[in-house]
């Protein structure tokens, strides 16, 4: 569990004017919880998943990390090109 505590702190690092909400912040830890379940994931399949006891290593949690900024930046690849495919339609509709 990330504590309010923790957050509370990593917010005054990058944004120290900003007002941070208990419903906010539990909203925050309740997402970071999600991310960390999934890259718990990540890294287990990395592992070998399920069917191997082969020791979680720094190795395995290095590439499941790579492999989770990996998807990221797909998505944000995605997201730009539907974006620019709508606005290419857009454009010649008003031609």
């Amino acid at each position: 569990m990330v504590s309010i505590r923790e957050i509370k702190r990593i917010f005054e690092k990058i944004a120290p004017e900003r007002q941070l909400p208990l419903p906010a912040i539990i909203e925050y830890q309740t997402r970071a919880e999600k991310i960390l379940e999934q890259f718990a994931i990540l890294c287990n399949l990395e592992a070998g998943g399920d069917m191997s006891k082969t020791r979680l290593t720094v190795n395995h949690v290095k590439i499941a990390s790579v492999n989770y900024n990996d998807r990221i930046v797909e998505r944000k690849e995605e997201q730009m090109e539907f974006g620019e495919w709508n606005t290419d339609e857009g454009d010649e509709e008003n031609e």
